[in-house]
């Protein structure tokens, strides 16, 4: 960036290259950092609306939806990624009643993010650090059975059928 500053594949290289480090934040910095090529390139535009909903922004994301639109013309692969932006600022005004969307909500933004639904969250950490993810522990049987009763109730209330259910085989001792 310092040898060729403005340089719409180095800043979005950079943004990626931010952005695979989960340091959204920093990645929607260097986009910013480069107002231009908001209003002249598709990538840089997407990239910031995309790393700015992982940052928990939604105003971002939804003032960079006219624009990005412009920019993707016919290319069914821009129209795609508007698509993708569009899906999660709809699922986040769905949920934005019910569920504050805040730095601690793990559900709300899962589901704006990517429209799963998590039936519960880890026991550890739940209030701060990993605020309800999980990281690498073995769930206890009751674990189980809480998600499956929770994935249960839920098909029912949705009305959901499905044909069949297939079970992962075990993983070797």
């Amino acid at each position: 960036l310092e040898l060729s500053p403005g340089d719409s594949r180095i800043v979005t290289e950079r943004a990626c290259a931010l952005e695979r480090s989960q340091r959204f934040d920093a990645a929607c910095q260097v986009l910013r950092a480069h107002p231009a090529l908001l209003s002249t390139g598709f990538m840089p535009a997407y990239l910031l609306a995309f790393n700015a909903l992982m940052d928990g922004d939604l105003d971002e994301p939804a003032c960079l939806l006219d624009s990005m639109r412009e920019q993707a013309g016919g290319d069914d692969r821009f129209a795609f990624m508007v698509r993708r932006i569009e899906s999660a600022l709809a699922r986040a005004e769905l949920v934005r009643h019910v569920t504050p969307l805040d730095g601690s909500d793990l559900r709300g933004w899962h589901w704006a993010i990517t429209g799963s639904l998590l039936t519960h969250v880890s026991p550890y950490g739940c209030d701060k650090g990993m605020r309800g993810r999980y990281a690498f522990v073995q769930d206890r049987m009751g674990f189980c059975r809480l998600g499956v009763a929770r994935l249960a109730a839920l098909i029912e209330a949705l009305e959901l059928e499905f044909p069949c259910v297939i079970g992962l085989p075990e993983r070797a001792a």
